[in-house]
């Protein structure tokens, strides 16, 4: 696979780069991200609120932070007889 700034690009690559600088990048995407910071959020705010649906739950709060879906193409499917 073709690497792109230093990232590796599949599961491949571990050997590539070594699993200190994997771990290393892995932490500074997911702190880029605020990973940590929502996944603790969603947990606390799960305890208190004890909804029936767990999983419904975890959408609807990870759904404000989603990005807009794009469609990018359409195909009907339909052929000539």
């Amino acid at each position: 696979m073709e690497e792109d700034k230093g990232k590796p690009k599949s599961k491949y690559s571990y050997y590539r780069y070594g699993r200190d600088d994997l771990k290393r990048q892995a932490v500074e995407y997911y702190q880029k991200n605020k990973v940590p910071q929502k996944i603790e959020e969603v947990l606390n705010n799960l305890f208190y609120d004890q909804p029936p649906d767990i999983y419904g739950y975890l959408v609807n709060f990870f759904q404000k932070f989603a990005l807009p879906a794009i469609i990018s193409r359409v195909s009907l499917g339909l052929t000539n007889p």
